[in-house]
């Protein structure tokens, strides 16, 4: 499916430690206004001793960007297998809360528990074998105990897919609804926000 005329080009990033500069200026022109300037818990979380790579911790929002190559076992004979972005949104979310300072390790430890209770995910252009994807993951929509992780799957600097996940926090013990931790609100974006080039 061609990419509807209304969907924005997007200015990707490149995630390596060496391009820490360049990610720290994009993320400085593309945050939402709304939000902080900066995230308060940045030195704690440097502490936990979460990697370095992805993109930068210290400003709010918190956007995670990875890059990965399309493997053999994740197409059938035309493309990837529908159920692979369902995948990688899971991997996204995993990498988001890792290099946010909370891993789902400690998740699992403490709580709370976030369960998946819905998901979404739409197709805009084939995904082939051997395509390199940038995968860009953020916590929006926080309400009293839920939210979204939302994702975008980018090629060559366009949105071939996109997909979210809504997420219930459950107290580990009685199963019930809990309140969405304070961490989990300083880096999440506004409903509203996305990760698109506002140059163009």
């Amino acid at each position: 499916m061609d990419q509807p005329a209304h969907m924005p080009r997007i200015r990707t990033v490149a995630s390596s430690a060496g391009n820490r500069r360049r990610i720290e200026q994009y993320h400085g022109e593309h945050q939402p206004r709304s939000l902080a300037d900066t995230w308060p818990g940045a030195v704690a979380a440097a502490a936990c001793g979460a990697p370095q790579l992805g993109s930068v911790r210290t400003m709010a929002p918190y956007i995670h960007t990875h890059r990965f190559r399309i493997a053999m076992s994740e197409v059938d004979v035309a493309q990837i297998h529908f159920t692979a972005l369902f995948r990688w949104m899971d991997r996204g979310l995993s990498e988001w809360l890792w290099n946010s300072g909370h891993p789902f390790t400690d998740l699992l430890a403490d709580g709370p528990g976030i369960p998946v209770v819905d998901a979404h995910a739409q197709f805009r252009k084939r995904i082939l074998l051997d395509d390199e994807i940038e995968l860009t993951t953020w916590i929006a929509a926080v309400g009293t105990s839920s939210f979204r992780s939302r994702h975008w799957f980018i090629r060559h600097s366009e949105l071939v897919a996109d997909g979210e996940l809504i997420h219930v926090c459950l107290d580990r013990t009685t199963r019930t609804a809990s309140d969405a931790p304070s961490w989990l609100r300083e880096l999440a974006t506004s409903d509203e926000w996305r990760p698109v080039d506002l140059g163009q």
